[in-house]
């Protein structure tokens, strides 16, 4: 595996990785097609603006439900 020295995949003798390369070239260009095609890709700073407003609010609900 082309994978860092210290990584799971080369430090544990029965690591059994949970991804799976994609090796056909179609398929890549159709599932980054897909992610590119996404709402959130094409609107990512959106996002961000909207993460940064909602987890402080997530943050007060939860110690509210303590």
């Amino acid at each position: 595996m082309n994978c860092h020295p210290e990584s799971r995949c080369k430090t544990q003798d029965d690591y059994i990785p949970t991804k799976r390369l994609i090796k056909n070239p179609d398929a890549a260009q159709a599932l980054m097609k897909a992610i590119k095609g996404a709402t959130i890709y094409k609107h990512a700073e959106d996002f961000a603006k909207v993460m940064h407003v909602m987890e402080p609010l997530c943050d007060t609900c939860h110690k509210e439900d303590r």
